[in-house]
């Protein structure tokens, strides 16, 4: 693996001494034109979801991550701990082995999905919603794991990428897999515009130069490098 210079965290968050800071995978999964598929047959939708579920919560066990949060259709997910990278590559591969493998369908329409990792720093905080503490992840980790998903992988391929240097042992067993596995790897630059200012949940927020950052997006805070891998499993 490449050597990756680590980027700081460009987000604008108020009382930072309140968060706790560390080291962490995070996991993005998201199902492939499911708009298309919740017009197709929405009864049907929702039985696919279901087993979907069930599939993801047996991987997820397996490997030792954790659910952090559903949107629709899309997880989040952590690993964390001694080998937490090589983990969640390993998971993304049984995830998308499994549904090519045996495909959940609705209406002779297959489901598939997208899936993207990035290991690196990243802010923890519990916050309280509708009465219920939750914890809520804020950092460039869990943006730039957002954009492996949605801008690198394709339904069939994991991307992943780290801003943290790997334990030697762990980049070593990461590679061999990769090797005893016979996955297609491609290793390219992945980079994204990063702005300052305060925070604004109304009117358009994400794009591809916003990082899920800050608006008005009027002063050019850096550019985030990273060196993104995508193995294809087809």
């Amino acid at each position: 693996m490449q050597h990756i210079t680590p980027y700081p965290i460009w987000e604008s968050l108020n009382s930072l001494s309140k968060l706790e800071e560390k080291d962490q995978v995070i996991l993005f999964t998201d199902v492939k034109s499911s708009s298309k598929l919740w017009k197709l047959h929405e009864t049907g939708m929702f039985a696919a979801l279901e087993e979907h579920e069930t599939r993801m919560e047996k991987f997820v066990d397996k490997w030792d991550g954790e659910i952090i949060k559903t949107i629709g259709d899309s997880y989040m997910l952590g690993f964390d701990g001694k080998n937490s990278l090589l983990r969640s590559v390993q998971a993304a591969y049984e995830i998308q082995k499994d549904i090519t493998d045996n495909p959940i369908k609705i209406k002779n329409e297959a489901l598939s999905i997208r899936l993207g990792i990035h290991r690196g720093s990243l802010y923890k905080k519990k916050v309280k919603i509708q009465g219920k503490m939750l914890m809520d992840y804020f950092g460039n980790t869990v943006n730039t794991a957002s954009r492996m998903e949605s801008v690198v992988s394709d339904p069939g391929s994991i991307a992943f990428s780290y801003s943290i240097d790997l334990p030697k042992a762990e980049e070593v067993e990461l590679k061999e897999w990769i090797e005893d596995m016979k996955l297609d790897m491609q290793i390219f630059d992945y980079q994204h515009q990063c702005y300052s200012g305060k925070r604004n949940r109304s009117g358009r927020l994400l794009s591809e130069l916003q990082l899920h950052t800050c608006e008005p997006l009027d002063d050019l805070k850096g550019v985030a490098k990273v060196t993104a891998y995508k193995l294809n499993l087809k």
